[in-house]
């Protein structure tokens, strides 16, 4: 059975977006601890508050564990999604934590974009 042009159609995800993406273009590796061998290297293509969306030549499964190394700093988080994109994948992560090298100012709550050089933000993306 096929759908009905009439389906409700939900909203995009990026429009129901917390907080701005900032565009990079960073090298980095993706280790899936639980994977032997489960390591990738992948670029970072844009930042948020609270999440990365990465390049990998490999998808991985929703709320697969991962820890992603770029810029002196681990960020450890879950997978939200991949996507095929040119013979590869996005894939989105959901962040938990970090630790930088040297460590981050005290904040009250999660900030990934303090990873970034502020020279390397793009502009934001909603």
């Amino acid at each position: 059975m096929t759908p009905s042009r009439s389906a409700t159609v939900p909203s995009p995800k990026w429009q129901t977006r917390k907080h701005d993406r900032f565009s990079i273009n960073v090298p980095g590796i993706l280790r899936v601890p639980q994977i032997r061998g489960g390591v990738y290297l992948i670029t970072v293509l844009d930042v948020s508050k609270t999440g990365l969306r990465l390049s990998c030549p490999s998808p991985l499964p929703i709320d697969t564990q991962v820890e992603i190394n770029f810029l002196r700093s681990r960020v450890f988080g879950a997978t939200k999604y991949a996507r095929p994109v040119d013979g590869g994948f996005n894939i989105g992560i959901e962040a938990n934590g970090f630790e930088t090298t040297p460590q981050p100012p005290p904040a009250d709550e999660l900030d990934l974009t303090v990873l970034i050089p502020k020279k390397s933000l793009g502009n934001a993306k909603m």
